[in-house]
């Protein structure tokens, strides 16, 4: 076959399509970055709240104070994109994973959620550096894709305080009686787990939505509550506790805003649903 002038594709290459870069089907831990310490089964207990309306204009917190999880994450063979005329091919490598919530003290089933962990190397068209994305689909009807990055964290990993309190409070019914006093910091129960124990290793694993439509919602989501951000943040750990052998910890923190109004026909407000949990790794 004659080469164009570029020596890198055939007349008939160009013509009949551009080569697909040849899959690689066996992942590569290395390639997966601060994922690689995610692989395997997780199991631990944590809580998810959403704040709703009430009546006389206050909100109330509804969820489950202690759920029981389990979250396994599996290598995927690594997946070739191909690249422009300005730009080489990539391949993402990454982790699958599926993730189970029920209320611990009830066994009802809360949420299940499948989807992928990917790491994305620097590409120059559009340019930008090396990141992750997750990309997740729960059977409510919502996908959604998320974008971040993996940092080196030294020593315990503080969580941000994190209410479940609706906003802006201008929009309630009646903001002069706007109650916030039940929806305490759901973020403290990951703080006070990390108390005793020595980090050895850390990588917080930060990813959110960067605007509503990076999140797809089925029609009745939309027109009664639609999911307009996702924000969360993976801390996963090797820590020992006295004289203990190294284990591994994986907490997490997210917060879905939910979009609907106090009263029928009344303005907007957003609705934080939160969830949080500390596992441990067992398999």
């Amino acid at each position: 076959m004659k080469k164009t002038t570029d020596d890198q594709y055939t007349r008939e290459q160009i013509i009949g399509g551009f080569p697909v870069p040849k899959t690689r089907m066996t992942p590569i831990l290395k390639d997966l970055g601060a994922l690689e310490m995610l692989v395997g089964t997780w199991n631990g207990n944590g809580n998810t709240m959403l704040a709703t309306p009430a009546k006389e204009g206050l909100f109330r917190a509804i969820g489950h104070p202690k759920t029981t999880e389990t979250i396994t994450y599996t290598p995927g063979a690594p997946a070739p994109d191909r690249g422009g005329f300005e730009q080489p091919d990539i391949f993402l490598t990454g982790l699958r994973y599926h993730h189970v919530v029920s209320d611990t003290d009830t066994m009802e089933p809360l949420h299940e959620e499948m989807g992928f962990w990917l790491n994305v190397p620097a590409t120059v068209k559009p340019k930008a550096p090396a990141g992750i994305i997750r990309e997740l689909s729960i059977p409510h009807g919502n996908v959604a894709i998320l974008f971040g990055d993996a940092t080196v964290q030294v020593g315990p990993y503080h969580f941000p305080p994190l209410h479940a309190i609706p906003f802006p409070r201008d929009n309630f019914p009646h903001p002069d009686i706007y109650d916030s006093d039940n929806t305490g910091d759901v973020n403290a129960q990951l703080n006070d787990a990390q108390e005793g124990l020595v980090f050895h290793k850390s990588y917080v694993l930060h990813v959110k939505s960067r605007s509503p439509s990076d999140i797809v919602n089925i029609p009745f989501l939309v027109a009664q509550a639609a999911s307009t951000s996702v924000d969360a943040t993976f801390v996963v750990s090797v820590v020992t506790r006295g004289d203990s052998e190294p284990f591994a910890m994986l907490q997490y923190s997210q917060v879905i805003m939910l979009q609907f109004p106090a009263l029928a026909g009344g303005p907007i407000l957003n609705w934080p649903h939160t969830a949080v949990a500390t596992l441990f790794k067992s398999a």
